[in-house]
């Protein structure tokens, strides 16, 4: 077929009157035979689509999960009611309370392996979330029942239907654990009390969505520290940031880990090489009795919201805040009374369908390409 100006415009005029059609759909289908993109839509599959992101289980989400919804979906999300959409409440602020890390369980299904073990196993020479771990007089008082063990920022947990759970800083309290599986960490609460874990997370990443319009996620750095080996741990008692003197607990120039002379001093043990396996399996004991924390259907760690500043820029308390306002729309009902969409996908009701105004725009290019084209 010759396609000169005139078959163009016939073309053209044929594709709008079919697109005006009773029940029509989307302009877009007809013209690129393919179904419209998810911005154009009806608030009915708007609502759809939170519904279905809080039905759907985080473990099969993959990363960015809450980025997926349409623009629709997202301009809801940011529409809360004030009312019914204040299942999780609290603060993220203060230093919490001093919680025995067997009674709080992992919300995620993989932890950092190399974040988790670098600083207990090397002994990092720094302060990390406000504790040395290279200090061999804190690892041994801290290795003792019942230790508390205090981080500069207070690990945020949830009352869930699934239990306590850790929602940020999964890192910190395995490092607590690996120390010590009978020590307690500071936590502070959100009550999350009428969601599970999972509905809790997937509430979390419409806050993160809904404040900073992403909702960037990571993968867990080095592999996951649930299926760590021997060869993992020894690695990192053999590369310590300084070593101690066996014998007199001194930072010296050849020696053990500073974790290592911890469990040594605790076991009355004076043999290196049996001081070293003997940590080797606390380490061991440890991550088995972390990773029998983990909720059932838990998601991995590229799935989990991340409200840390560095991937997206908001706080745990500030996620929090949101949430407890009532200003996330993640349950029925999703419009207020009153409220309007914005102009760029507001609903135009056309026949029985809803179309957005983006379609009305195409619509008027078309038309003006069959109608003023000028020979």
């Amino acid at each position: 077929m010759k396609l000169d100006r005139s078959t163009i415009r016939r073309l053209v005029l044929e594709e709008i009157t079919r697109a005006r059609e009773p029940k029509r759909k989307s302009l877009a289908y007809y013209i690129f035979e393919a179904p419209a993109p998810a911005a154009i839509g009806s608030v009915s599959a708007a609502r759809q689509e939170i519904e279905d992101f809080m039905q759907t289980p985080l473990s099969s989400a993959g990363a960015n999960p809450a980025e997926k919804l349409s623009p629709m979906a997202q301009q809801l999300v940011k529409m809360g009611t004030g009312d019914d959409d204040k299942k999780v409440k609290g603060s993220a602020t203060g230093k919490g309370d001093f919680i025995p890390v067997l009674q709080l369980k992992a919300s995620q299904n993989e932890v950092g392996k190399a974040n988790s073990l670098a600083n207990v196993c090397k002994g990092a020479n720094a302060t990390w979330d406000g504790i040395d771990w290279g200090d061999v007089d804190w690892l041994v008082e801290h290795m003792k029942p019942g230790a508390n063990v205090e981080f500069k920022d207070a690990l945020l947990g949830a009352i869930t239907t699934d239990g306590n759970v850790v929602l940020d800083g999964h890192h910190r309290w395995s490092q607590a654990f690996m120390l010590n599986p009978e020590c307690s960490v500071n936590v502070v609460f959100a009550d999350a009390s009428g969601l599970s874990a999972d509905e809790t997370l997937k509430a979390v990443h419409l806050a993160i969505l809904a404040k900073t319009d992403q909702d960037k996620t990571k993968s867990a750095s080095g592999g996951n520290l649930f299926q760590a080996s021997d060869a993992d741990i020894v690695g990192y008692f053999d590369a310590p940031e300084k070593w101690i003197d066996p014998k007199t607990g001194d930072e010296a120039d050849e020696g053990v880990a500073p974790y290592v002379y911890a469990v040594m001093k605790i076991n009355n043990i004076t043999d290196p090489v049996a001081g070293k396996q003997a940590a080797v399996d606390r380490v061991k004991a440890a991550i088995a009795k972390c990773s029998a924390t983990v909720v059932p259907g838990a998601p991995p760690r590229d799935a989990m919201p991340q409200a840390d500043k560095k991937t997206n820029p908001i706080s745990a308390n500030g996620v929090l805040k949101a949430l407890s306002k009532g200003e996330i729309n993640y349950s029925e009902p999703f419009i207020p009374k009153g409220a309007k969409l914005s102009k760029r996908v507001r609903v135009v009701k056309k026949a029985d369908e809803s179309v957005s105004s983006d379609d009305e725009m195409i619509m008027e290019r078309w038309q003006k390409l069959a109608g003023l084209i000028k020979d």
